[in-house]
């Protein structure tokens, strides 16, 4: 019942015309059953009891107007209803959209969010019947229930015990249906994770960004047998529902026989004998019919809507997990970017479902000139130190501090709006150039000064329509794709549009010639001046513009200073540098 309810408010917060739309259709569909039971005895008395040819012209007449007109009423009503719906759907959609790119990264990434995901969508999507279906589920079955009453009473007038036989035989049946929608529900909850497997196959092999690996490692055949094995686990969960299916068919169609068998031979007796007219015959029949047909789809459908029951326990835990970031309600408008101090205070981090630490004990301050080189190897908790300093992540222990401000509490778009972000895996979308760089915020002169200054200016310049490009052909044939080391000069050309007093940059330079690294170097230097800029690089040589280096292992920051301090050291920094060096001076050789 809740999860009817919630989608209920769901739907009424959002458009109250479907609500309406919906009540309007239970009530048209009221009046054609009622209009399909009693008005065939009217003509056929009218005709075999009262021989009056011409009132039974007008009352054939008469049924098929009024069944033509609810027909069209209905059919107009479940189109406006159906548009009304989608509004819904599409508001929906949005506010999911809203509510997945506010939830936390850490969940987002995790598996067993990502199933209960998968679950909590058997519910939205009514296991494929599609968006509100329990919503209208809901409806149908009070509608047969007003339906039901009228058949009984009609079928009660000619014989109780007859009444009672089909309940018997229809509740029998029912008991039936519980089983195999209980084992329904069971297969579909279990299947949900693999079809999240199966859909990221399909979708790999559309996305052309694999394509390069695809063709040039010959994985074809790697990837289908891993698809094909993974079609069979598919597989394996279709044939327990076509088994399912087929048991509960055989014992159903037996019992539908067995009902059919008692009503006819009953209600032909009483024809026989005289005690029908060929009228109240037809009456009788139908009613028996429309009433066993109607009290199965009634259980079938209670059963159908408790499933959802399970399904939103699932949406409910789904929800209850999103975990939403705080946005923060202090205001630091008033911050210039001048005499700012960072604090990590004992900062440690895991993520969800995992035992161990991805960062611990983190104590480090960031001031105003601080220009900051992050060393380590993969894995070390670099990246993980970045989305903790942006609020992607949220510390599972200690605090940082913002000018002694715990960043949880500083309004959100005020804090983001000190940083400027390039992140390794940084991601350009398939709009136009210029919304790449400065999405909303449009200045073309602006954005051309930065292209200049990066050296995109002329390879820009010369395309059909500038700035106003597609990146990559999704939705533009014309769209325009760049080279790796072009994409991450877009990427840093976003960073410089913002404009932000603090710079990250996470390998800016993994796609760059030497030339562009070189130029790109010294324009950092000029960009950063007065502000704080942190760089993670596998490339040491970014270290000459640094005046502090974090070297992080195994979660931890095990050497700081700058170059020449950690060089006399003779540490982990010094070994790295002297491998990368040695690199170098072979490679001149």
């Amino acid at each position: 019942m809740k999860g009817i309810l919630h989608f209920f408010s769901l739907c009424w917060n959002r458009r109250r015309l479907y609500i309406v739309f919906l009540f309007v259709n239970q009530i048209i569909k009221i009046a054609i059953s009622f209009v399909m039971l009693f008005f065939p005895k009217i003509i056929l008395d009218t005709v075999f009891v009262y021989s009056d040819f011409q009132k039974s012209i007008l009352c054939i007449i008469l049924f098929s107007v009024l069944i033509l007109l609810l027909n069209y009423l209905n059919h107009l009503i479940v189109c406006i209803s159906s548009g009304e719906r989608m509004n819904v759907f599409h508001s929906f959609q949005v506010d999911l959209a809203n509510s997945m790119m506010s939830s936390k990264l850490e969940k987002i990434e995790n598996k067993e969010f990502l199933d209960l995901r998968s679950e909590a969508e058997l519910y939205l999507y009514g296991g494929g019947k599609g968006f509100a279906s329990i919503l209208e589920d809901s409806f149908d079955v009070a509608t047969m229930f007003i339906s039901l009453f009228m058949y009984g009473w009609v079928i009660s007038s000619l014989n109780y015990i007859i009444l009672a036989a089909l309940i018997f035989i229809t509740v029998a049946s029912v008991i039936l249906n519980y089983f195999y929608q209980s084992k329904y529900v069971k297969i579909n909850l279990e299947k949900a994770s693999q079809e999240r497997r199966n859909a990221y196959y399909v979708n790999m092999f559309q996305d052309f960004s694999y394509g390069k690996e695809i063709k040039t490692y010959d994985l074809r055949k790697w990837l289908l047998t891993k698809y094909e094995a993974q079609l069979r686990k598919m597989m394996e969960f279709y044939k327990k529902l076509y088994q399912n299916e087929m048991v509960y068919s055989i014992c159903s169609t037996t019992l539908l026989c067995i009902q059919q068998l008692i009503s006819y031979w009953y209600v032909i007796n009483m024809a026989i004998s005289g005690k029908l007219s060929v009228g109240t015959f037809s009456l009788f029949l139908s009613a028996i019919t429309l009433f066993t047909s109607t009290i199965k789809s009634i259980i079938n459908q209670v059963i159908s809507v408790k499933k959802y029951t399970v399904y939103y326990k699932s949406y409910k835990k789904y929800y209850d997990n999103t975990d939403i970031f705080s946005e923060g309600k202090v205001s630091i408008e008033n911050i210039d970017g001048k005499g700012i101090i960072i604090k990590f205070q004992n900062v440690s981090f895991k993520y969800p479902f995992n035992e161990q630490f991805s960062l611990e004990n983190i104590n480090l301050t960031i001031t105003n000139g601080d220009r900051i080189v992050i060393v380590g190897k993969n894995g070390a908790g670099k990246s993980t130190f970045i989305k903790l300093l942006l609020r992607i992540y949220k510390p599972t222990e200690g605090i940082i501090t913002l000018n002694g401000i715990n960043i949880e509490n500083i309004n959100y778009k005020d804090y983001l709006k000190l940083f400027s972000t390039v992140f390794q895996d940084y991601k350009l979308f398939p709009q136009s150039i210029i919304e790449n760089i400065s999405f909303d915020s449009v200045n073309e002169t602006k954005v051309n000064n930065i292209l200049k200054k990066i050296g995109l200016y002329e390879k820009i310049s010369g395309l059909n329509n500038g700035l106003k490009t597609d990146i990559y052909k999704i939705f533009d044939e014309n769209g325009y794709t760049p080279s790796e080391g072009e994409a991450q000069k877009i990427a840093f050309a976003r960073a410089l549009f913002k404009e932000s007093c603090i710079l990250i940059l996470d390998e800016p330079s993994s796609s760059l010639d030497p030339k562009s690294e070189f130029d790109m170097y010294n324009l950092c230097e000029k960009v950063t001046e007065d502000k704080i800029c942190i760089f993670i690089s596998h490339r040491l040589a970014i270290s000459s513009l640094s005046n502090r280096i974090l070297v992080f292992r195994n979660g931890c920051i095990v050497e700081e200073g700058d170059h020449a301090s950690l060089m006399c050291k003779r540490g982990i920094y010094y070994d790295m540098y002297k491998m990368q060096s040695k690199y170098y001076i072979n490679s001149e050789k």
